[in-house]
């Protein structure tokens, strides 16, 4: 982009930040730094770095654990606030501390919008400035780096010099899929001109190309048959947290991985008695095992307490459960229905990642009053609330919860308007 979108791009940020500031979420942000090539004078950043600095308040806490344990973007809400849908921005959050190069103050909690503007426009245009230095630049980023945000590149790089993950650069065949499983299913998501039509179209004959069975994948938040996916496909970054747990889940582990390097570190050819052990993933109710061994039940995720309850053994589920049952929980989910003409209202939930994407319910939730139209949410929106458990079904997996209750504050009561003195 030109500098002159890139200034009309940080203005508008600073004006949304300056008009929200005082409400939530932009309330607990404290700081707002610019970075990158604009920062440094370039007449053609690539993008508008940003960094903002918050402070967590305990709606962020609730906010943030909520949206996290069940895989999605805690920050986003920031992003869609103060960019309003404008793109051209690259996000970092409470980076600063951690960086190694400079950033410059744009707005500090307390600035007016004059102040904040100021120092925008006193950062001077160098021409002879190029692109910031690229970190944690691996081959397979080259020349698409700047779709691939830093602290992605950095968590990746790092993955990759440990050794626990390899990253190939490939080539999406130019022949789609033809398997009617595949068809069928990404026809129904997306229409035909969807640039998304395509591209799922071209991995999922990446995959018949491999042998794969198209049926036993996921793509972009939904599996295409089987509810057991070894192959995942995603468009952007939205699923990136869930890389780790799909890898050891399904692909491997890192066990005697650093015994390999160390050994690879002083050795020209592999010892004679060198062999890789096949690695066996721990079944699903092996899994739960282990989740009920190492944590709390009540620090437990929602997908968590659903893996446990839906394929953990009985005497882990009645672990599990006995926590649960007839204790009010705190939590946000994501709304599939609402019955608002049912006595009091019922609501059906995704409370996990897997059927938030799959747009399937797996909380049966009913509000201990009737909701006014006011308080009614919207379909296919998050939903802060609490609920009690009073029973669950294991397969599919539902819990059925009573006595809902909003965690929304009310709105203020509008301003008495007194009748205008006589004259």
């Amino acid at each position: 982009m030109d500098r002159k979108r890139a200034i009309d791009l940080a203005e508008h940020l600073l004006r949304n930040l300056d008009a929200g500031h005082l409400q939530w979420p932009l309330s607990i942000i404290t700081e707002a730094y610019v970075f990158g090539s604009f920062s440094r004078g370039a007449l053609t950043p690539k993008d508008l770095d940003i960094n903002l600095e918050y402070a967590r308040d305990q709606q962020w806490r609730t906010h943030f654990v909520g949206l996290l344990g069940s895989g999605r973007d805690p920050y986003a809400i920031l992003r869609k606030t103060l960019t309003t849908g404008r793109r051209g921005y690259q996000f970092t959050f409470d980076f600063r501390r951690h960086a190694d190069f400079e950033m410059t103050l744009l707005w500090r909690r307390g600035d007016s919008l004059e102040a904040a503007l100021g120092r925008l426009h006193a950062i001077k245009a160098d021409p002879a400035a190029g692109r910031a230095p690229r970190d944690a630049m691996l081959p397979p980023f080259e020349g698409i780096d700047e779709w691939v945000p830093r602290p992605y590149r950095e968590a990746l790089s790092s993955a990759t010099d440990d050794g626990r993950i390899r990253i190939e650069r490939i080539l999406l065949p130019g022949v789609p899929a033809a398997s009617i499983v595949a068809v069928e299913h990404i026809s129904s998501r997306w229409s035909q001109t969807s640039p998304l039509h395509r591209a799922a179209l071209a991995v999922a004959g990446y995959w018949e190309e491999h042998g794969v069975d198209v049926g036993r994948c996921h793509l972009h938040g939904a599996d295409i048959r089987d509810r057991e996916t070894p192959y995942f496909a995603g468009f952007g970054w939205r699923y990136f947290r869930s890389i780790p747990r799909c890898l050891t889940k399904y692909h491997g582990s890192d066990e005697g991985w650093n015994d390999v390097l160390a050994k690879a570190a002083i050795a020209q050819t592999p010892p004679s008695d060198f062999t890789i052990k096949q690695y066996v993933p721990p079944t699903p109710a092996e899994q739960a095992a282990d989740l009920v061994k190492a944590k709390k039940v009540e620090e437990m995720s929602f997908a968590e307490w659903q893996l446990v309850l839906s394929e953990g053994k009985p005497e882990d589920a009645d672990k599990v459960w006995s926590v649960l049952k007839g204790k009010p929980l705190q939590m946000q989910a994501h709304i599939i229905s609402v019955d608002a003409a049912a006595k009091p209202t019922t609501l059906k939930l995704a409370g996990s990642s897997d059927d938030v994407d799959a747009k399937r319910a797996d909380i049966d939730l009913t509000m201990s009053a009737a909701l006014s139209k006011t308080q009614m949410p919207k379909e296919d929106t998050d939903f802060q609330f609490e609920g009690t458990p009073v029973s669950y079904v294991a397969k599919p997996f539902v819990m059925t919860m009573n006595e809902g209750a909003l965690l929304v504050k009310a709105a203020p009561k509008p301003p008495a308007h007194k009748k205008p003195a006589a004259h």
